[in-house]
């Protein structure tokens, strides 16, 4: 065995170069690397050890290794930045220039309502408000006198409890809370000045009249941002439909209202035109044009009244004669009331006195402006009277609208 393994050795150190060989071709290479090798031996020294040793040396750069460094601190400063201004960016919360005003009473109306608290829109949100909104025209009233006129066409409908302490609910949504709070308060005050001059015991529920200032809108959430009015319709529409809150913020307020009050476009369109078509075919219509045409013709007779008067203010005694008698007829001619046969009369008696002498000629303007006065204020009251003998015809037309509308959606 011992000379096997003799005879094995010697043939293999027969094949592999000898010792001196190797050293020789070590030390060559090693002169050829010169400094370089020596350098980055003394500047990686554990590296250096490591690779002799065996490990796995590094084959990132140093200029690498330094760009990545200053990545990772832009990021993190950018990611301070952002902590900064989610911290504290904020908008400011500017009124938007229409109010949205929920009305409801049993009939539901929403209501815009514009900067200067005027009337731009009234929506009706179910059959009800249908009927009484009918004919009415609301747009460019004061906020406070359109809530009032629907309020009693709905008490003459029969369509509100006036014994009740707690009938009318009033929402108004902006994106101000300071603006939501000032409209409500404003709404339900002359809504309260009704009812109490009526002697009604009808309360108001005002869902945002406490005051209210406007908070911090952060910027980052201004997608997301609520006034209180609107995240009281938000939560009852949630409530209602089981949507999400962040889903519902998204909606406009009337939209918000519409769910609410199940509004159905296509019922809506359907009632319009039904009222339209048996307010026609009504009687009620027939007499209210009779009525109109009658109260267009007294407007022109208290139109010609006033021109009167102020011809008289305008004149003196040296103006008296027949030409100022025709022009005085011609100004308050009318079909309803000769006035022409008193101012003749009355002219006659002027001159008779004249020849018996006398400061006649004042009497006759004086007695002239306290006829035409009297004839104005008999006009106004008769205004009066059309207006509610319109009103009585309509509302009891509307009043069979509404039995009918019922029968006709049961």
């Amino acid at each position: 065995m011992k000379r096997i393994d003799k005879l094995l050795k010697k043939e293999a150190e027969s094949v592999l170069p000898s010792g001196e060989l190797k050293e020789r071709v070590r030390s060559r290479v090693l002169s050829e690397l010169g400094t370089a090798a020596e350098t980055a031996e003394a500047r990686e020294p554990a590296l250096a050890a490591a690779g002799a040793a065996g490990g796995t040396r590094s084959s990132v750069s140093p200029a690498r290794r330094r760009t990545a460094i200053v990545v990772v601190a832009v990021l993190a400063a950018v990611m301070v930045a952002l902590s900064f201004y989610f911290a504290f960016a904020t908008v400011a919360i500017i009124p938007s220039p229409v109010t949205y005003v929920s009305l409801s009473v049993n009939p539901a109306f929403g209501i815009s309502v514009a900067g200067d608290d005027t009337v731009t829109e009234v929506t009706p949100l179910n059959e009800d408000a249908a009927v009484v909104l009918y004919g009415m025209d609301l747009t460019g009233r004061p906020a406070g006198e359109a809530v009032q006129l629907i309020m009693l066409e709905c008490a003459a409908l029969g369509l509100i409890d006036t014994t009740e302490t707690r009938t009318v609910e009033l929402l108004t949504v902006n994106d101000s809370a300071a603006r939501e709070s000032e409209l409500s308060r404003s709404l339900t005050n002359s809504l309260l000045g009704l009812f109490s001059s009526a002697g009604w015991k009808t309360g108001v529920h005002a869902a945002n009249a406490e005051e209210a200032e406007d908070g911090t809108r952060y910027a980052y959430r201004a997608t997301d941002y609520c006034s209180p009015g609107k995240s009281i319709l938000v939560d009852a529409v949630r409530r209602l439909t089981g949507r999400s809150e962040r889903a519902l913020a998204s909606e406009g307020a009337s939209d918000l209202d519409k769910l609410l009050n199940s509004y159905d476009e296509n019922r809506m369109a359907a009632v319009a035109e039904r009222l339209e078509k048996g307010y026609s075919d009504s009687g009620s219509k027939a007499e209210a044009d009779k009525l109109a045409a009658e109260k267009s013709s007294l407007d022109k007779f208290a139109e010609g009244l006033r021109s009167a008067l102020t011809l008289l203010d305008d004149l003196d005694e040296d103006d008296f004669g027949l030409d100022l008698v025709s022009r005085l007829i011609e100004l308050v001619g009318n079909d309803y009331i000769d006035l022409g046969s008193a101012i003749r009369t009355l002219y006659e008696d002027v001159v008779a006195g004249a020849l018996l002498g006398g400061d006649i000629i004042e009497e006759f303007m004086d007695s002239l402006e306290d006829l035409f006065e009297d004839m104005i204020d008999l006009y106004e009251e008769d205004v009066r009277e059309f207006a509610l003998a319109v009103a009585r015809e309509t509302n009891e037309w509307k009043s069979e609208m509404l039995d009918e509308l019922a029968s006709f959606f049961d």
